[in-house]
């Protein structure tokens, strides 16, 4: 039961994620001006995530990919992306779930 319960939770948060055009077109407009897009917050006191997208060209096939970056306290998350949209479906997904294992377990922060 728990194995559905928690892919239920994981697509709720990559439906999220590609629903939401407005982070998108933000992070697409950021990449443009500054080449990468960053935002943190603070989540609870003195505990922030900070999040990073920025494109690079992989120089073995000249590809180019999204790194992608999320940094809650201890915990940090990373991966390539091959699109903006995939890129904000990870960095949604993580961010979430980082927060709920604290919630849920105590993992650090």
């Amino acid at each position: 039961m728990a194995e559905v319960e928690i892919g239920t939770y994981i697509q709720s948060l990559s439906n999220e994620a590609k629903s939401d055009l407005s982070r998108i077109r933000q992070i697409e407009s950021s990449i443009k001006t500054t080449g990468y897009w960053e935002y943190s917050y603070e989540w609870r006191i003195s505990s922030y995530i900070k999040m990073r997208i920025e494109p690079y060209n992989d120089k073995g096939n000249g590809k180019q990919f999204y790194k992608v970056q999320l940094t809650r306290g201890d915990i940090e998350f990373s991966c390539s992306a091959r699109t903006i949209e995939k890129a904000n479906e990870f960095i949604t997904v993580f961010e979430h779930f980082s927060i709920d294992l604290w919630f849920a377990l105590g993992w650090p922060s």
